[in-house]
């Protein structure tokens, strides 16, 4: 699990982040919608920690059902790439 952490709590802070630009909030527009203060939604947008469950649910509540798969789909091509490499 230690290989994946940095990449996960990377494709997370591009996630948020994007999402948050697509739908012309604030950080603290969206630290709210998320239930956790602007200062840990800025820390985690920038990657510096990694975002707990209660946090990544209300993230993908967020966001319509295809949007949701999308992002999952996203990861699962990330993590294989990164299997991939692992092997090579």
């Amino acid at each position: 699990m230690g290989m994946y952490k940095e990449q996960i709590r990377d494709f997370l802070a591009r996630c948020m982040r994007k999402e948050r630009r697509r739908r012309n909030l604030s950080q603290d527009k969206m630290s709210e919608r998320l239930h956790v203060t602007p200062r840990a939604y800025s820390d985690l947008e920038r990657g510096k920690y990694c975002m707990s469950a209660s946090s990544l649910l209300f993230f993908l509540s967020e966001l319509s059902d295809e949007e949701a798969v999308q992002v999952i789909r996203e990861f699962r091509v990330l993590i294989r790439e990164t299997e991939n490499q692992e092997k090579e």
